[in-house]
């Protein structure tokens, strides 16, 4: 049996913890399931991009990346270089419809 607590706020509505942990696990899942379509969705739109040369679609998306250098919490990393390279005729280049 969960206790309600209920805090007044500045309008003078009360707010509910009893299904604090409940509901903030949902928004995360909520935002994990977002943030994986949309990278689902980027994923797709890099495959559709054709070269420039030869209207190829087999590619290789390049990434490079620095970071911190810190390992475990508090680690992050940025995009440097990214740029695509064909694999038949090895012409790189980039998407521009990102640099709109």
């Amino acid at each position: 049996m969960s206790k309600r607590i209920k805090f007044p706020s500045i309008t003078g509505e009360t707010i509910d913890f009893s299904n604090f942990w409940a509901d903030k696990l949902k928004r995360e899942e909520q935002e994990e399931g977002l943030k994986r379509k949309t990278e689902e969705q980027e994923v797709v739109r890099i495959n559709e991009i054709k070269c420039p040369l030869c209207k190829s679609t087999d590619k290789i998306h390049h990434i490079k990346r620095n970071n911190n250098g810190i390992i475990g919490s508090g680690f992050s990393s940025w995009i440097t270089e990214e740029y695509l390279i064909c694999k038949s005729c090895g012409i790189h280049y980039n998407d521009i419809t990102k640099l709109k």
